[in-house]
């Protein structure tokens, strides 16, 4: 067949199945990857086009043949480099255009199919970003690459299942969305656009049921099905997923998740409270023995993850945002990591009873009103813990103790008096006092009264208690949590002569179910009905036999929580922690040092990581290597030393990790527990890759932006790094070698810019002794923020080369925030910063303080300098702001306006030039000089006043810096970080 035969008999088929589609499911868009053809048509009609691109142009009366092929490579394709396997697969393809006309063209003839036939249209921030080759993968429907994924997915989402849900592609689709937060970076492109990924959701779960049938081509869907079969674990979670949906697809009254648009609005304030209460996010309490005598404060905070299918819109404050935990003195919880399974955290100092206990970076109004809902201590000022088996006490939340059992009471309020069997023990939280209950067998009169003289009561002689399927949790007074794929079972029994006993679900009128045990101290079970995702209230009442009315007994709270996919690792209870932050680094995150791995355990047990680098769907690794053992409990900083030496700067291990696809760290420390981690390749527009060919390096540019515009590419020489020289014609995407001496290279394309520094290959050292030279700048606001650009510029690049890209990048950065302090705080303060050693001593701390005042009148503000920076070391750069704060009111002579008080809102929002507090510009110069890749997205628009301001008091600046290098050569860890001058510190 020709391409003109292939192409009509397209054309009636494309028409066919839009007037099918619309009829049974409405408007419903149509993928090229629905072509209807068996493999060996589709075979056949893709050896045509190739025969015919070799010898003629691509033909718009072909547009439908070329979308076919398209997408066919899109269905394979495995997450990079979409345009050159187009290009390796179709000889002869790009020879009819000039700068990638063949890309625009291919564009056209998709949103000409989407005009005629209602094909898909991608959306979307991955359609924005990637604006040619989102079509042929959105039309590929669901490319291999991320079939396993979405099939573990809706295995995860069965218990959701219904038949609301199958009927609204694009709610379900955000609920695909708040489940893929551990997903690769592709698939998270992919949930993008909620519509699209619902439909394929729904075709795949219900093949030829209802509406769905209608919604992907039959044919289309059974080869998608076929692929996810090759895969064992595909096949299992795909086919029990199915399962679910088809026995639940005739269910209805499944409570939906909002979409983005109408869940912003929380309804009537008890309606939210409701609301709120029924998500089960309140964290919960427990002490941890430190001695026979002293304990510690542990907040164990809920997984988050379930609020995203309720709330969908907080996805990215959820996600994007680190986590501050009231009352802890410790470093933020990661991005992400709440969502990721429950966490403790240690509490240093009890939080006030209004007090939040989260506070999240971004954090819109809705999730505010949910933690200040919530997210409360419950009401002091005593708080009742059970000392169980495994030596932790919980906390009993309904104030009941039971004879014969031990307890630890906190009190916010007075110190605790010895009593009759009470002993005040230690607690490491500031705020609290404590005390040991061992509470008797027996209780005579007064010992009840010492019971409630602390607010406490004795427990009712009837238990219930969870029984069959352990509960997931169970404090042993009165609170139990479950699976939402558990049906919970109960046991209740009761010591004393009763008629009955009745139970009742709260919030379920008129379901109650009434026992009669048949004697006393008997035991009933009870199988509870399979209850939703929240929290429940069993009310449990008992009637004597000598009276009328129940008498209520006490109330069981039943929390129930969607099951958690396990990963090696993460289980917060065992003996083996890993914190990763941020929770699903790139290999760029991890090579560049902005991933941070913590490992936790017994002491001085051992644990080993081996790291190991894939190809693109390979099974087979390139390099495989395990780095020498360390000690528990190991640091980020330790982590990433061993990573650096006995890796990352390996002779070959660069050039391995340029052609790779996938970074998976393993950590085992023996019978303690295993890690797995998987690290993948980020998905950019722009990519830079290197590759070693003799004693050169050759640099080749990947582009999958699809602009309009043509790249732009600058190289930087180490030697002059504020001086770009343009590069035109030389080769970029086939491959650059590059000049003995390095560089930076920045490769521009509308808004997308992505910059790489290849190390020079000389083997003269006198090469490799740099020394920046900067062009002379002049002390105005515009040309020192100039300098700050270029500063991001050089700390955002990707350091190719190991070490020795590390130390110039290092170097260079010096050098520009010399320059941006030598035009603010003159050239006196920049010698005396120079020749600061990096062993600190009193009599370097003696010259750097009289950079600090050029006058007389500020040495007494060097002098307060010279005393705090001790104290302040262990200190966060709040608390640092504040005090460089009171000793600049104290000592300086500031224009006015820096003393006008600004309002919180005013702070926050970037106010005004003449708004400009005292607080405000005391932290810009603690930024400035700490933190200065930063500062342009910390002030916005007020980046020049800051600089002005600086400008009229460079003894701030000074002061400022002095802090920062004391306290930074203070620190136990010196080593080169990529980008950052200042490891050390991290601002909020």
């Amino acid at each position: 067949m020709s391409l003109d035969d292939w192409q009509t008999r397209l054309e009636s088929h494309f028409q066919e199945l839009r007037s099918r589609r619309t009829l049974i499911a409405g408007n419903k868009p149509i993928f090229g990857l629905e072509h209807g053809l068996s493999p060996s048509n589709l075979e056949q009609l893709e050896r045509e086009v190739r025969t015919h691109v070799s010898s003629s142009s691509p033909s718009d009366k072909h547009s439908l043949v070329w979308i076919v092929y398209a997408s066919e490579l899109g269905y394979r394709y495995e997450g990079a480099e979409y345009w050159q396997t187009y290009e390796e697969k179709t000889p002869g393809w790009n020879q009819w255009w000039n700068a990638w006309g063949e890309r625009y063209w291919l564009r056209d003839c998709f949103l000409n199919f989407h005009r005629r036939f209602g094909g898909a249209k991608p959306s979307g921030q991955w359609a924005a970003h990637f604006n040619l080759i989102c079509w042929p993968i959105t039309h590929a429907i669901l490319p291999r690459d991320l079939q396993l994924q979405l099939a573990r997915i809706l295995y995860d989402l069965r218990h959701y299942f219904s038949a609301e849900l199958f009927g609204s592609q694009e709610r379900f689709g955000q609920l695909i969305a708040a489940k893929s937060i551990d997903t690769t970076s592709r698939f998270q492109k992919l949930v993008e656009e909620p519509l699209l990924v619902g439909q394929i959701a729904s075709a795949l779960l219900l093949q030829g049921k209802g509406a769905s049938a209608s919604l992907i081509l039959d044919s289309t869907l059974e080869r998608i099905s076929k692929d996810l079969d090759r895969e064992r674990r595909a096949r299992e979670w795909l086919q029990g997923a199915q399962r679910y949906a088809q026995q639940r697809e005739q269910f209805r009254g499944l409570s939906l998740p909002k979409s983005d648009g109408d869940s912003k609005g929380l309804g009537s304030r008890e309606h939210a409270r409701k609301e709120v209460e029924a998500l089960a996010i309140e964290p919960s309490l427990a002490l941890r023995p430190i001695s026979s005598s002293s304990w510690q404060v542990l907040l164990e905070i809920p997984d988050l993850s379930h609020l995203l299918i309720k709330f969908p819109f907080l996805r990215s404050a959820l996600l994007g945002s680190r986590c501050f935990v009231a009352g802890s003195s410790g470093r933020p919880l990661a991005r992400g990591q709440l969502l990721h399974g429950s966490q403790k955290v240690i509490l240093h100092k009890w939080p006030a009873p209004d007090e939040v206990l989260l506070r999240f970076e971004q954090q819109p109004i809705e999730l505010d009103y949910l933690l200040r809902t919530e997210c409360l201590l419950r009401p002091g000022p005593s708080w009742l813990f059970k000392i169980s088996s495994d030596g932790f006490a919980y906390e009993i939340r309904n104030q009941v103790v039971r004879p014969g059992n031990q307890y630890v009471l906190l009190n916010s309020c007075t110190a605790f008096r010895a009593g009759p069997w009470s002993t005040p023990v230690e607690i490491a939280c500031a705020g609290v006092d404590a005390a040991r209950l061992d509470v008797p067998p027996v209780l005579n009169e007064a010992e009840i009264g010492y019971l409630l003289s602390l607010g406490l009561h004795q427990a009712k002689s009837i238990y219930v208690w969870p029984a069959g399927l352990a509960a997931v949790d169970w404090d042993g007074e009165g609170h139990a949590e479950w699976l939402s794929s558990d049906l919970p079972c109960i046991g209740i029994r009761a010591d004393y002569q009763i008629e009955q006993i009745s139970l009742s679900l709260e919030g379920i009128p008129g379901d109650q179910l009434v026992i009669t045990p048949n004697e006393s101290g008997s035991t009933c079970f009870v199988s509870l009905p399979s209850l939703s995702v929240g929290t429940h209230r069993l009310v449990v009442s008992a009637q004597a036999p000598s009276t009328i009315a129940d008498d209520l007994c006490g109330q069981l709270d039943l929390v129930i929580r969607e099951p958690h996919k396990w990963k090696p690792g993460e289980n917060s209870r065992g003996p083996l922690t890993i914190r990763v932050d941020p929770n699903m680094p790139t290999m760029e995150d991890l090579w560049e040092g902005r991933a941070s791995i913590e490992i936790y355990g017994p002491d001085k047990r051992e644990a080993r990581s081996t790291i190991s680098l894939y190809g693109k769907m390979s099974s087979l690794p390139t390099i495989k290597k395990a780095l020498p053992p360390l000690k528990l409990p190991i640091s980020s900083s330790n982590w990433q030393e061993n990573f650096l030496k006995h890796f990352l700067r390996v002779p070959g291990v660069q050039e391995k990790y340029d052609l790779a696809h996938v970074c998976r760290i393993e950590i085992t420390a023996e019978e303690l527990g295993f890690f797995s981690l998987d690290c993948e390749r980020e998905f950019t527009p722009l990519r830079w890759v290197t590759r070693r060919e003799g004693a050169s390096y050759l640099l080749k540019l990947i582009d999958d932006t699809g602009a309009p515009v043509s790249i732009k590419v600058d190289r930087y020489e180490y030697s002059r790094p504020d001086i770009p020289v343009a590069l035109e014609d030389v080769g970029l995407v086939q491959g650059y070698k590059v000049p003995d001496s390095g560089g930076m290279y920045l490769a521009r394309s509308g808004s997308e810019y992505q910059a790489i520094m290849v190390p020079p290959t000389s083997r003269d050292l006198r090469a490799l002794q740099l020394n920046p030279q900067l062009v002379l700048r002049g002390r105005i606001p515009e040309q020192i923020a100039d300098v700050l650009s270029l500063l991001e510029l050089w700390s955002g690049a990707r350091v190719n080369g190991g070490l020795l890209s590390l130390y110039f990048q290092t170097r260079i950065l010096n050098a520009l925030q010399r320059q941006i302090f030598g035009l603010i705080a003159g050239e006196k303060w920049v010698n005396a910063e120079r020749s600061f050693p990096q062993q600190l001593g009193e009599q370097n701390v003696a010259a750097l303080k009289v950079a600090v005042f050029s006058h007389a009148h500020h040495s007494g503000f060097a002098a307060a300098l010279a005393n705090l920076y001790h104290e302040l070391t262990c200190s966060k750069p709040q608390e640092i702001t504040s005090r460089l704060c009171g000793l600049a009111r104290k000592f300086l002579i500031l224009p006015s306006s820096l003393y006008r008080e600004a309002s919180i809102n005013e702070c926050d929002s970037t106010p005004p030039e003449q708004y400009i507090s005292a607080e405000w510009i005391c932290e810009f110069a603690l930024r400035l000089a700490s933190r200065p890749e930063t500062i342009r997205l910390w002030a916005g628009e007020n980046l020049t006043a800051g600089i002005s301001r600086l400008l009229e008091s460079p003894v701030l600046a000074r002061g400022a810096h002095f802090l920062i290098l004391c306290i930074d050569r203070l620190a136990i860890h010196h080593k080169l970080t990529t980008g950052r001058l200042y490891p050390n510190w991290e601002w909020e």
